[in-house]
């Protein structure tokens, strides 16, 4: 892979292609052979699009006709990256510094995420069909994945965050997810508060975190004023692992050193550790939890007569994860967009009954979940290529 000339010199195995990202005209191929003769080139990735992260703009696929004439035109091997979009199922889903990506990996593929052809497909299929020789054609299109609609499902309010915390982990500082043999999910770091004035409090996290004083929200890290003693509650939320390049290795979650509020030490922490294991959103006990504290667990079951891929609607919640029959769909965080439906595969949902949970950080009442035929509501626009 090279973008420059100092990332090509040097590289080269005998007999092995030099891989180029992505080379969009003549003189990155020239480069790349004057720097490492004798063996192949190609593009390793041409880019039809591109990761989305969580607060940003809708999908806007490139449009690769141009770059795919020029291939073609001048005899160069490609690999378009992706072809086919796919999903972050679970809490699989990275982030780029501190930017989260979205549960769908769809990318502006000309595959999308189900595995159907896009018009991008059919357009770039029909641009490299001019290219063979006589007397040849391609293959029939394999039949379109069905999809379905599930009508609104209704859900309750089964339990709280609040009502299913485990031991926990005591320490005079507070430690990241990782020492606590955690990597995903949540961590509730608690401590005790001495009366005194209001401030601001100094931490370093990594995560998303959400601030409770006395089990009341709290706007961002500025902690009211506190006539008597008082409980703080910081809860961190993994959104996503930093997943290429050097910060890999020093991507830690959660609250990082230690923490300050007008100049004092914090100490005595309490970390209570929520890894949202699939075993543990599906077997919770029902439970009669605070009805006006967020971080509401919502359950509900649907029947259906025959199975389908489909995407479930989340819009009418804010932020969380969902399971179906046990699996993690991934995140939603339709108060922040773009991504505002979970793609759900046919197997794993089932003819009968079929059993859905969701948790929302910033809900107290439950809302309707209903499935739908496509990712999004519209068509994707095309945009005019872009560097990477």
């Amino acid at each position: 892979m090279a973008r420059g000339e100092h990332f090509l010199k040097g590289i080269v195995i005998p007999g092995v292609a030099v891989g180029l990202d992505p080379a969009t005209k003549e003189a990155d191929f020239t480069l790349a052979h004057k720097l490492n003769p004798n063996v192949p080139v190609m593009s390793a990735e041409a880019y039809p699009g591109w990761l989305r992260h969580w607060g940003e703009g809708d999908w806007k696929p490139t449009d690769m006709t141009g770059l795919i004439k020029f291939y073609m035109d001048t005899h160069k091997s490609f690999s378009m990256y992706v072809f086919h979009g796919g999903t972050n199922f679970g809490f699989t889903a990275g982030a780029n510094g501190p930017s989260p990506d979205l549960t769908s990996y769809d990318y502006g593929a000309p595959l999308n995420e189900q595995g159907c052809p896009t018009p991008a497909y059919h357009g770039y299929r029909k641009q490299l069909a001019a290219y063979l020789p006589a007397g040849q054609s391609l293959p029939e299109i394999p039949a379109v994945i069905p999809t379905m609609k599930i009508a609104p499902i209704k859900l309750e309010r089964w339990s709280g965050i609040w009502e299913q915390l485990p031991a926990p982990i005591k320490s005079p500082q507070p430690l990241c997810f990782e020492a606590l043999g955690q990597n995903q999910g949540m961590v509730i770091y608690r401590t005790r508060l001495a009366p005194g004035d209001k401030g601001t409090l100094a931490i370093t996290l990594h995560g998303i975190a959400t601030t409770y004083l006395n089990g009341v929200l709290v706007k961002g890290m500025d902690i009211p004023a506190r006539s008597e003693e008082a409980t703080l509650e910081v809860l961190v939320e993994a959104m996503g692992h930093i997943n290429f390049q050097g910060e890999m290795d020093a991507d830690r979650k959660g609250i990082l050193g230690q923490a300050k509020l007008n100049g004092v030490l914090l100490e005595n922490w309490e970390m209570l550790c929520l890894p949202l294991s699939d075993a543990w959103a599906m077997n919770m006990p029902l439970t009669s939890s605070d009805p006006f504290r967020s971080g509401g667990i919502f359950k509900g079951t649907f029947t259906l007569d025959a199975v389908a891929d489909t995407y479930l609607d989340m819009s009418k919640y804010k932020k969380g994860v969902l399971w179906v029959n046990g699996h993690n769909l991934g995140r939603h965080w339709s108060a922040r967009g773009p991504q505002h439906r979970l793609y759900c595969p046919a197997p794993w949902l089932k003819t009968g009954l079929n059993t859905i949970v969701v948790l929302d950080t910033e809900l107290t009442e439950p809302q309707t979940v209903e499935g739908m035929r496509e990712a999004r509501s519209g068509t994707p626009s095309v945009a005019k290529p872009s560097a990477k």
